[in-house]
């Protein structure tokens, strides 16, 4: 197992009652990447970041094998709001079958992996969610943007933001997970002109990342 890095890319907790196997999970993610990780079976008070340290983010990865995500979700949320540097929320070892893609979505969690995921695809999903992508499949993203729960409002908002046909186009394509070159080469534009466009889309809509797109996209178009 290598040392701790002295650079740590950002602070991951991991929280749930399954011990052993998630400290199997913290073994493999410091032996292959340079996060700070701790592991815990219940969600502990932060430490206070000293003035002289730059915060890092902190990735809490959520395990649902025991508890319930949804009742204990109001502590999960009073722990984030506590934090002063940025931070994500995952869930991990989900049960297909508990269809709580919608709850998650709606509560701004970033990611979900499923209990046969192996660690390489959580190692890679938390490096995504880090960068500000979201880890859910294609097929799900999908559906929760086209599912037609839309209120007068929501269209009126659409409206009011004035995105072209071309920009709503891209940021369908952004909600779909494609990144700029995919969405170039679907498009038959250039990648810059791609670039441009986003950059359009986040004034119009007001947000900062593609994160906050995606998030604007599933609530309103």
């Amino acid at each position: 197992m290598k040392k701790s890095n002295p650079n740590p890319e950002a602070n991951i907790h991991i929280v749930g009652k399954n011990r052993l196997q998630n400290e199997l999970l913290v073994s493999f993610l410091k032996d292959k990447t340079s996060f700070e990780i701790t592991c815990s079976q219940n969600l502990e008070p932060m430490a206070p970041i000293k003035e002289d340290e730059s915060p890092l983010s902190q990735f809490f990865l959520i395990d649902c094998k025991v508890l319930d995500v949804q009742k204990y979700w109001a502590e999960i949320e009073s722990w984030k709001n506590s934090i002063p540097s940025q931070s994500f929320v995952a869930l991990c070892n989900v049960d297909p079958k508990f269809k709580i893609e919608k709850f998650a979505m709606k509560n701004n969690i970033q990611g979900i992996f499923y209990e046969d995921d192996p660690p390489e695809v959580i190692r890679n999903g938390i490096s995504s969610i880090l960068n500000g992508e979201l880890w859910y499949s294609r097929k799900t993203l999908v559906k929760h943007i086209l599912e037609p729960t839309r209120s007068t409002n929501s269209l009126n908002h659409v409206t009011s933001v004035n995105l072209t046909k071309r920009e709503r186009e891209i940021l369908t394509l952004i909600t779909s997970g494609r990144n700029n070159q995919t969405i170039a080469d679907d498009l038959f534009i250039s990648a810059h002109t791609v670039k441009t466009h986003i950059y359009n889309i986040y004034k119009k809509i007001n947000v900062a990342n593609r994160f906050q797109a995606v998030l604007w996209a599933i609530k309103y178009l």
